[in-house]
């Protein structure tokens, strides 16, 4: 089989030779080739290529760099299930790596700012119903025939794994006080927050379907943001995204600066 392949490759002939792997989804055999020739032939990829390579150059030529670099598949600033979804959909693996999965990751992802200024801590608060944060390989023990999952809330979605709502094993009194310094949360500072975390999610929404970010959308979600999202919430990155990318567009560079030095921090 393998020689098979090399030959049809080696002549060349890949795009007469089609495989599906779905009733309506296939790969062209031309897929598996090169398209170094391909790339090189196209003027404007290989200038806009040279470009961007004397742009790194200047930009990272006083950075110390690792040997090996790598690049993602997929767009940072979504919590791991949404990451894992569009993996899982389009490269058909369940991502199961540490930023992913490692619970110091995840516990970011909707936490709140705690209320003691001198903790960094996140806080985990409940804000909508049945908030999946992540996907976690099934568990499967029998009990009495029937499955079990180990008293996390799960809903299975195949074979191999299954979806986890965040604090699953959490009571809602564990969820209402930083589990570093112990400040508690009271019901106003609760409301502000889950209120906080509504209305920015309808905003992201809103500009994700109209593909456009505004600048004074943006900035009126991170003054509401301000003290009660965590600087690491991925709602709170989300915005700085956007707001990054209207500056942008609208050519205010050194503000635009502004938010990106702010979201660094939330691509370590």
């Amino acid at each position: 089989m393998l020689a098979k392949i090399i030959n049809r490759l080696y002549r060349g002939d890949g795009h007469s030779f089609r495989s599906f792997y779905s009733g309506t989804s296939f790969r062209m055999w031309k897929d598996l080739m090169s398209h170094y020739s391909d790339l090189k032939a196209d003027t404007k990829r290989m200038d806009h290529f040279t470009s961007l390579c004397v742009v790194l150059y200047e930009f990272l030529k006083d950075i110390s760099l690792p040997n090996t670099m790598r690049i993602s598949y997929i767009d940072l600033m979504k919590t791991p299930y949404d990451r894992q979804s569009e993996l899982l959909q389009n490269y058909y693996f369940l991502c199961q790596c540490d930023r992913c999965m490692d619970e110091n990751q995840i516990k970011y992802v909707h936490g709140a700012t705690c209320l003691n200024k001198q903790c960094d801590e996140p806080v985990s608060i409940p804000w909508k119903e049945d908030c999946i944060l992540v996907r976690k390989p099934e568990k499967k023990t029998e009990e009495n025939g029937e499955l079990a999952t180990d008293n996390q809330t799960v809903e299975k979605i195949d074979e191999n794994s299954a979806l986890v709502a965040v604090n699953g094993n959490d009571s809602k009194e564990d969820a209402l006080h930083c589990k570093e310094c112990g400040t508690k949360y009271t019901e106003k500072h609760v409301d502000v927050f889950v209120k906080t975390m509504e209305f920015t999610h309808v905003h992201l929404q809103n500009m994700e379907r109209a593909s456009v970010a505004y600048v004074d959308v943006c900035q009126y979600c991170l003054d509401r943001q301000e003290g009660v999202l965590h600087p690491l919430n991925v709602m709170h990155a989300q915005t700085l995204d956007h707001a990054f990318d209207a500056l942008i567009q609208v050519q205010l560079w050194e503000k635009a600066c502004l938010y990106a030095e702010k979201l660094i921090p939330c691509f370590r």
